[in-house]
């Protein structure tokens, strides 16, 4: 073909203003991936503050809150949010707060709130947090006098919903009250049929009800009831609390995926296995798909560890200038060995791997879902209290073989991490196509407070770490930590 016949194809260079209107389409991880393929949009989403802010939220593995002309400036969340992504690595809080909590019972943290059962009934405390504007000086605390005695408590902000549970005295069996109200003044809730629920936990003579706990999700409550003493067992019950249909549950443990869909902890033929029910009707879940542990876990005692992020993006009413995506959320599992107290392995996967395309039947072997995870032994660990999990991160107490130091550690498993910052001989198993890369951070605080409590445990948002110390005459003392702050203080 003559040279004077070939096409000549021009490309013309896009302006810069016709650019970023594109990009400003993009979500984050889209914009952060074409960042890394062309040199030219990355220069220009460095100068252009939007859209530098877009990216940082990739980075960190945050969705952006409502953006309106009455709200902070791009300036003020960029600061905001690189403090963060600075600051939660390095574990380098800038604010601390001390209080002491006259305990009487169950104590949790859920959506901001600190929950605890009081001499008079319920106390709830709020938390500081920078994204939603709530500095120390502005939170919210309430006190909710009810009677019986309160076992348990839980809380759902969005809805305005709050969940008290006790136990009654009655003749050869156990009651449970379930009370149903407006976490503001406790009446009945508006959504809620009724304002209590209240069923037999147990009709047998001399069972003991050692533990009763209640997590919510959407219109789902499941309540988890433990009973000791010769014949120790575990049940749940799970209820509707808007229509107050119920259903036992007899597993060995039980996590919500969302408010129509449950992962159980089951033993099938011998096989340890993740059961997904759905429970749209929850007098008839549904098993859907089983996907089995591995076989060494045969006779161990597996249980969840609950992830203490949203579920779900936040109302438009919400304040926060950005969260974490809940798409990114990982889910933990903790596998004890028979009469082995010390050693614990941690599997950890996305919370979102079941509805991944190329995880595929109904029966799931092992071998065919492993690669996605992790497994860590903490053997070799001497681990304080619980583990806490907030959105992508891992946050636990340990201390030296002396007992006299302890240490605050992270595991973090933000998204686009391309080298892991972590002790390999911690981790069992890296499963060879799993999304999540560890990057641990560790720091060193004192065992003992001023007062001579020991520390003993600790609770984790999104914005703060929250340490429990050892109780005295019924006085808990505990110690707020903050992130986020762009003051320049820190502790």
């Amino acid at each position: 073909m003559s040279p004077h016949r070939l096409t000549i194809i021009r490309r013309f260079k896009i302006s810069n203003d016709v650019l970023i209107l594109i990009l400003e389409h993009m979500d984050p991880d889209t914009l952060y991936l074409t960042c890394k393929v062309f040199r030219r949009v990355y220069a220009l989403t460095m100068e252009f503050l939007p859209l530098r802010y877009k990216h940082e939220l990739a980075l960190t593995g945050m969705k952006s809150g409502l953006i309106s002309s009455r709200g902070p400036s791009f300036p003020a969340r960029f600061n905001l949010l690189n403090s963060y992504r600075k600051d939660w690595p390095a574990i380098a809080w800038s604010h601390e707060q001390k209080a002491q909590l006259s305990l009487l019972g169950n104590f949790g943290i859920t959506d901001g709130f600190i929950h605890y059962v009081a001499a008079h009934g319920v106390e709830l405390m709020e938390l500081p947090s920078s994204r939603t504007g709530k500095p120390p000086s502005q939170t919210r605390h309430v006190r909710i006098p009810t009677a019986p005695r309160v076992e348990c408590v839980a809380l759902d902000s969005a809805q305005a919903l709050i969940v008290t549970g006790h136990v009654l005295a009655a003749q050869n069996q156990i009651d449970v009250l379930l009370k149903i109200r407006d976490m503001w003044n406790f009446n009945k809730h508006k959504e809620s049929v009724s304002d209590h629920y209240s069923f037999v936990a147990s009709s047998t003579p001399g069972v003991i009800l050692s533990g009763i706990d209640v997590v919510i999700c959407g219109d789902k409550l499941l309540v988890r009831l433990e009973y000791g003493g010769i014949n120790s067992r575990v049940e749940q019950l799970l209820i509707n609390w808007k229509s107050l249909h119920a259903a036992r549950l007899t597993k060995q443990d039980i996590s919500f995926l969302d408010q129509d869909h449950i992962l159980a902890i089951e033993t099938i033929k011998d096989t340890p296995s993740l059961i997904i029910y759905h429970i749209k009707n929850v007098q008839q879940p549904t098993a859907k798909r089983q996907l089995q542990l591995p076989d060494d876990w045969k006779n161990w005692q597996i249980s969840f560890h609950q992830n203490d992020a949203p579920m779900n993006d936040p109302p438009r009413s919400s304040s926060a200038l950005f969260y974490s995506d809940p798409s990114r959320r990982v889910l933990m599992l903790s596998a004890r060995p028979p009469a082995q107290a010390n050693s614990v392995q941690w599997m950890i996967f996305p919370e979102r791997l079941f509805t991944w395309p190329w995880i595929r039947g109904q029966s799931v072997a092992w071998n065919d879902w492993s690669q996605y995870a992790i497994v860590r032994n903490t053997s070799v660990t001497r681990v304080v209290g619980k583990p806490a999990i907030v959105g992508t991160r891992v946050l636990y107490l340990d201390q030296d073989s002396s007992g006299t130091k302890m240490r605050i550690n992270s595991i973090a498993f933000m998204p686009h991490s391309a080298t892991a910052e972590t002790a390999q001989n911690m981790w069992d198993f890296v499963g060879k196509h799993t999304p999540l890369v560890p990057s641990e951070a560790r720091r060193e605080i004192p065992a003992v407070n001023g007062m001579g409590c020991r520390l003993q445990d600790l609770r984790a948002t999104e914005d703060n770490i929250v340490l429990l110390y050892e109780s005295t005459n019924g006085q808990m003392p505990i110690k707020i930590l903050t992130f986020g702050s762009t003051s320049s203080s820190r502790h």
